[in-house]
Order: structure tokens, then C-alpha cells, then sequence
């Protein structure tokens, strides 16, 4: 019982960051940094010791994923949420939301540039960043160039933490 209500507040808790970011494209810190907090307490209160350490490995998993906002990926904001969502979930269960979100996020964008059409830019853009990467060894963090590359991922990691919630729910996962 214990273990649903941690998932519930941690699909709760994304979903409320999902719309934060559709509507102001901003995953506030008002939000993120109390979220890490409740998620290591509820651990450590509901689970022990062991709840408590997982939590925290969920949390520096979390952080983790910062690699991805050095080279302009995911926004700060995501990274955040990822780490709140480490400390409620723990990090087995990040690496799962982590996949189905970035799975999702992957789809969404074909979806967007299907419908934007402008697939052919956001590729020549992509394209000409690996180059740099790759060849050069620049370095540079990744600039999607207008908003026609815009894509709102909390609402993608929300949906990565509910589907890992509903399939742990369901004993799938």
C-alpha cells in the first residue's frame, strides 16, 4: 500500500510539472526541489533505511542525466524533474521512466515535424550538430534554432512516469 502512494504522488507531482510546462514551458523550481525532498522522506519513513538509499541513488541517477543538458538535450528543468522523480521512484524505476519517456519524446517529435513539416530543417540542423561533435570535437551544447523545434518534454517524462506506474501496477514491470 505504501508503495502506491509514492507512485501515485510521483504521477501526481509529473503531471502537474507536464502542465507547468505546456503552458509556460518553465518546470519550476518551486515544485522540483520540494519533490526531491518528499520523495527521500517518504522512502526513508515508508521503506527504512533501504527506501532511503534507493531514493537517494534515484536522486544522483537523476542528476546523472545532467550530461544530457551540458550538450543541450534536455532542459534544466527536465533534468530536475528526472531527479525529483529518482528520489520518489528510486532508480530502477527512473531508468524505466527515463526510456519510455525518451521513446515517447521520440515520437512526439516525428509527429511535430509531420505536422509543422519542417523535418527536413530539423534534420540539416541535427546533422550539421553531430558533424561538429564528431568531427570537429565541438562541443557545443545543441541549438534546435526557432521555436518550430520546440518540444514540451515534461509532458513526455509525465507520461514515461505513468505508464512505468500503471505497468508496475499491473505487475508488468
Amino acid at each position: 500500500m505504501k508503495e502506491w502512494i509514492i507512485y501515485a504522488a510521483a504521477v501526481i507531482f509529473a503531471g502537474l510539472c507536464a502542465y507547468t510546462d505546456w503552458r509556460y514551458h518553465k518546470i519550476w523550481n518551486k515544485y522540483t526541489f520540494p519533490a526531491m525532498g518528499a520523495g527521500i522522506l517518504m522512502n526513508g519513513l515508508f521503506c527504512g533505511p533501504i527506501g532511503l538509499w534507493n531514493s537517494c541513488l534515484g536522486l544522483a541517477a537523476g542528476f546523472v542525466l545532467i550530461l544530457l543538458f551540458v550538450l543541450g538535450v534536455l532542459k534544466a528543468g527536465d533534468v530536475k524533474l528526472y531527479m525529483a522523480i529518482g528520489a520518489m521512484l528510486g532508480w530502477r524505476a527512473l531508468l524505466q521512466v527515463a526510456a519510455v519517456s525518451i521513446l515517447i519524446g521520440g515520437a512526439a517529435g516525428v509527429v511535430l515535424m509531420l505536422l509543422r513539416k519542417n523535418g527536413r530543417e530539423r534534420f540539416r540542423r541535427l546533422w550539421l550538430y553531430l558533424q561538429g561533435l564528431v568531427l570537429k570535437r565541438n562541443w557545443e551544447t545543441y541549438d534546435a534554432g526557432d521555436a518550430g523545434g520546440y518540444l514540451c518534454f515534461g509532458v513526455c517524462i509525465a507520461a514515461g512516469t505513468a505508464l512505468t506506474a500503471a505497468a508496475r501496477w499491473l505487475n508488468l514491470g
